[in-house]
């Protein structure tokens, strides 16, 4: 079965009617074997009806090949290439953006305490030589953080909104580590239909609890008193953005599809 796309997604089917062996030796003792289908094209089943009976004939060849190996080694399983490589987890990769992402907060935090470490020296600058004409003259309530002290504890205009975006997004969260844990615990086979987008859909729908539990307490936190608006806005909040995305893909399918609309 060979599958491609996520929206629409479409498979093919295929059926090999050739099986071609390959056998490893040395001396009286067989080191390897493997069988594969690789150069053989498959008989396609797409069209074929329930009630349809198709004739095929299986065939099969053998390869024997003489190895200086003397024992069998279960590492060369994987080189093989008869399990899938969307199996194999890669690790290199994984780790690669791991580390990225860990001198990206690095740096961002160097950044960000030489500002504030520059701001604390300023303010603590000592009296006597301000005042005895060194030349650096400055108003310090004009100055560094101050500027914004007073709007560092003051509520946003749209506080319901600002909640339901961080409940969803913590539920976001949590349903993509899910998947990715279950795609590394190896939960997840290729050869069945739809198990990540079902998987998905079941963490979806366990993990709303979490955005509202997350929008509700911010929601209290900050002196929300709308409590039944807040729970109706986090839980259409990506709903109603994903229809509203798909009325608009299909809107803008009819145009293309049908150029005289767009006169009417």
């Amino acid at each position: 079965m060979e599958e491609s796309g996520f929206l629409p997604h479409s498979h093919k089917i295929g059926l090999w009617t050739h099986l071609d062996f390959h056998l490893e030796f040395h001396g009286d003792r067989i080191i390897f074997a493997n069988v594969s289908v690789r150069d053989v094209k498959p008989h396609s089943l797409d069209g074929l009806r329930p009630d349809e009976f198709l004739g095929l004939t299986h065939t099969y060849s053998v390869r024997w090949s003489e190895t200086s190996v003397e024992r069998r080694s279960d590492r060369r399983r994987g080189d093989d290439g008869f399990f899938p490589r969307t199996l194999e987890i890669h690790w290199l990769s994984i780790i690669n953006s791991m580390v990225l992402v860990f001198l990206l907060v690095g740096f961002v935090a160097v950044i960000l305490m030489r500002v504030l470490r520059n701001d604390l020296a300023r303010y603590n600058l000592d009296e006597e030589t301000t005042s005895a004409g060194s030349g650096d003259d400055f108003d310090q309530s004009d100055n560094g953080w101050k500027i914004i002290h007073t709007d560092v504890f003051r509520f946003p205009p749209y506080r319901g909104l600002l909640c339901a975006v961080l409940g969803v997004g913590a539920q976001f969260l949590a349903l993509g580590t899910g998947i990715i844990v279950m795609a590394l615990l190896g939960m997840f086979n290729v050869h069945r239909h739809g198990a990540i987008n079902s998987a998905a859909i079941l963490l979806y729908a366990l993990t709303c609890c979490i955005s509202g539990y997350v929008s509700s307490h911010f929601y209290r936190q900050i002196g929300g008193e709308r409590w039944v608006w807040n729970i109706i806005l986090t839980t259409s909040l990506f709903s109603g953005m994903t229809a509203c995305f798909l009325v608009g893909q299909f809107r803008n399918l009819e145009h293309i599809v049908e150029p005289e609309l767009e006169s009417k």
